[in-house]
């Protein structure tokens, strides 16, 4: 691996692009959580999308596109939880941080345009941030679930969240400055 060096301030060599973890000092808590939420809810439309373009779709990958766009859910309720100087929990579970967001942001404004109901929604057989991370469950044997994917439905309604998470940051952010 090439070593860098700092020279009047600028990194010496070529090699390639870089992203800095100091590009968040001086960002509020609720816009990392913000930041990361959109971040991974862009790379599950990516995959969605490249599954799509190439004819490339697997279960697998549709299941790792799947628990990014949870993940992105999860990590935009903590974040508006931490703009309305609340404490997060450690939980992982959709339908009690939704419930939590409408507690502190009701109204109609605040509404997600996509099926946020149907995303958060409680499946016994199929926990939040554990079915689509492993091929078993806590006991050791294989999912007792039958599901599949329809990857252009997925795409289009992650796109909607894309969109309701836009609107929604500067409005979660006015409620609680």
């Amino acid at each position: 691996m090439k070593r860098l060096r700092i020279v009047d301030g600028e990194l010496a060599g070529t090699m390639g692009s870089f992203v800095f973890r100091w590009d968040l000092d001086g960002v509020a808590m609720p816009d990392r959580f913000f930041r990361m939420a959109s971040a991974y809810l862009d790379a599950a439309i990516v995959l969605f999308r490249q599954m799509i373009e190439q004819g490339a779709g697997t279960y697998e990958r549709a299941l790792a596109a799947n628990f990014m766009a949870e993940h992105a859910v999860e990590l935009f309720f903590k974040g508006a939880v931490l703009q309305a100087n609340r404490q997060i929990t450690g939980t992982h579970d959709l339908d009690q941080l939704h419930g939590e967001f409408r507690n502190l942001y009701p109204g109609r404004r605040f509404e997600f345009t996509a099926a946020i109901g149907d995303f958060v929604a409680k499946h016994p057989k199929r926990p939040d941030s554990e079915y689509p991370r492993y091929p078993i469950d806590r006991t050791g044997k294989t999912w007792d679930v039958s599901e599949h994917f329809i990857l252009e439905i997925w795409e289009k309604e992650l796109t909607r969240f894309a969109a309701d998470f836009e609107r929604l940051m500067p409005l979660v952010t006015a409620r609680y400055p």
